[in-house]
């Protein structure tokens, strides 16, 4: 496994990782959003996060800090795989199916780092005033200590 690219979209650091290798030399590539501990879908598993991703959210995990894939322990990483072959992706065993580029992982990536964002925007407009600011300074100290 190896992080291909990281960079940030919609204010959240984003990256694609190659997983394992196949018998025949295939690596799908997956993409991550990490958000901060402020932002809504923290205390969610994978199966409270609601969002229109390819394969729906297959990953929702903590950073720990050493770790080469998800370094971060202040950030959660949530994420999709492309390793779906009943949804058409590439079978390694009939060697057939949608292979997916790098190209076309950043924008799958970019389209759930875009959801959240849009998930916890919604959330913080529900909230009271006081409870909001609470919060978006909570996220605010946290940044000053990176």
């Amino acid at each position: 496994m190896a992080v291909l690219k990281v960079w940030e979209s919609h204010g959240y650091e984003c990256r694609i990782v190659e997983s394992g290798e196949f018998q025949d030399g295939y690596q799908s590539k997956n993409g991550y959003v990490g958000v901060p501990k402020w932002h809504v879908s923290w205390a969610h598993s994978i199966f409270g996060i609601s969002v229109d991703i390819h394969g729906d959210v297959s990953f929702a995990q903590f950073g720990k800090e050493g770790d080469e894939m998800f370094p971060d322990p202040d950030i959660k990483y949530i994420g999709f795989d492309t390793n779906h072959w009943n949804k058409g992706d590439y079978d390694p065993m009939k060697k057939q199916g949608h292979i997916w580029t790098i190209e076309k992982v950043i924008q799958e990536t970019e389209k759930l780092a875009a959801q959240l964002f849009k998930l916890n925007e919604e959330f913080l407009s529900r909230l009271e005033p006081e409870i909001k600011e609470y919060i978006l300074k909570m996220g605010e100290s946290t940044e000053e200590k990176a």
